[in-house]
């Protein structure tokens, strides 16, 4: 009869340590390549590259943020855009006050507003992803490899 394996007496692993074992050169290059496939994503949609670093609550929250961003603009773009094409349709447009109301149609000041926050967060969430890739980093040196000097 053949005994179970013994149980290792180290901790669990680091959430933080990007699943990289120091000092073995093939996983050390696909951290790199795992970072740079996070910074394009999180360039494309905040808070994405957060999740690719198991970063679950602050990308979810630069996602929700974005996403709700993102899609009342589109509403708001649509139902302005059918407002528009119903005032321009029905009959004169210059009968009472339909050609006043056609610049209104479709809310600027509301999609200005969404787009800065929208720009913002994302924004946000790029100086964030940094913050996250340089923690990451720290722990991707391998022995003996020294600190750069700034």
């Amino acid at each position: 009869m053949s005994t179970p394996p013994a149980i290792p007496n180290d901790p669990a692993p680091s959430r933080r340590t990007a699943d990289v074992q120091r000092g073995e050169p093939g996983q050390v290059i696909t951290a790199v390549w795992k970072r740079r496939v996070a910074v394009g994503m999180g360039a494309v949609l905040p808070g994405a590259g957060h999740l690719l670093f198991r970063r679950w609550w602050s990308g979810g929250l630069f996602l929700a943020v974005f996403g709700a961003c993102f899609l009342t603009a589109v509403v708001m773009f649509l139902l302005g855009a059918s407002e528009y094409f119903g005032l321009a349709t029905s009959g004169d447009i210059l009968e009472g006050d339909r050609l006043e109301r056609i610049p209104n149609a479709f809310r600027p000041k509301w999609l200005l507003g969404l787009a800065i926050v929208g720009g913002m967060t994302w924004l946000a969430a790029l100086i964030d992803l940094g913050r996250v890739l340089n923690t990451e980093t720290a722990l991707l040196r391998l022995p003996g490899e020294r600190e750069a000097k700034r």
